[in-house]
């Protein structure tokens, strides 16, 4: 009779481990956090797409030699990269957040994949101010040349895309980590 009481106190307190390892716990302003992140993030993806496709009618503007045309969307261009930093700065605040709580999130295996998304997306955030940095130097690069003051704007303007591409494919990297981290990590907890 003893021997059965036992194993049934360790039954139940087994029992109790394994549902109090299993709980899932999402603080709310992490989630919160994730959401506003998420939200700004998808603004800096739609900025630099709309940056993408002026560059392209910039391109068309300057082989039809309507260069002051070019040079008005250029210098709006430059005013967009402020705008983008400030989101980028606004995004790398949500992290924090997201960071500060980590502790607070079960089950573990949860942890270690927010965990693994936050620490992929702080470095993709470096990698996008570089870019913003970059696209920037590229349109004042093209500023010049519209105004005839960088005699070989295209070689200085060459230079900046190889390293603007270099840090595309380590965004893209970055992104992708990010994405199936937190991908698993909605998995373990049932969202989605």
């Amino acid at each position: 009779m003893y021997v059965g009481g036992s194993t049934l106190v360790v039954v139940i307190i087994g029992a109790f481990l394994i549902s109090k390892q299993s709980s899932v716990e999402i603080p709310e302003e992490f989630s919160a956090a994730r959401d506003q992140g998420a939200i700004i993030a998808s603004r800096v993806v739609s900025s630099y797409r709309d940056s993408l496709t002026n560059l392209q009618f910039i391109a068309e503007l300057d082989r039809a030699h309507e260069w002051d045309e070019a040079l008005r969307i250029v210098r709006a261009e430059l005013n967009r990269g402020d705008f983008i930093r400030a989101d980028v700065i606004q995004l790398s605040s949500q992290l924090e957040r997201m960071a500060r709580l980590l502790t607070d999130i079960q089950p573990e295996r949860a942890r270690l994949m927010a965990t693994e998304a936050i620490s992929s997306e702080v470095a993709l955030m470096s990698r996008l101010l570089s870019y913003n940095a970059l696209l920037v130097q590229f349109f004042e690069t093209l500023q010049q040349k519209f105004e005839g003051s960088l005699p070989n704007a295209d070689e200085a303007m060459q230079a900046l895309l190889v390293k603007i591409n270099e840090e595309v494919q380590a965004i893209n990297v970055f992104n992708e980590r990010f994405q199936q981290a937190f991908a698993e990590f909605d998995r373990i907890v049932g969202n989605k």
